[in-house]
């Protein structure tokens, strides 16, 4: 038992926090978009910055990868997401 190999859960940990971070990312771009998505230049000014930080600091990338997951719940909040951003 000492040599014996543990199965990897890398997969598993990562389907679970996804299944709650994109969630709770297309929560909080609903948010932001309803409360700042008009065409003013006040909202300008706090959408742009927060959709920067959001595109450069890898939940685009997070975001995209998610599109493949084979949760339906999980592709809708990523499509959501990504709709804000785009």
């Amino acid at each position: 038992a000492d040599g014996a190999v543990k199965p990897s859960t890398v997969g598993q940990a990562q389907s679970y926090d996804l299944g709650y971070l994109a969630p709770f990312l297309a929560g909080q771009l609903r948010s932001l978009w309803a409360d700042h998505g008009e065409a003013s230049e006040t909202c300008r000014g706090i959408l742009g910055p927060v959709l920067n930080a959001v595109a450069s600091g890898g939940v685009l990338e997070l975001l995209l990868l998610a599109c493949a997951s084979d949760d339906a719940t999980i592709r809708a909040c990523v499509h959501e997401s990504l709709s804000v951003i785009v």
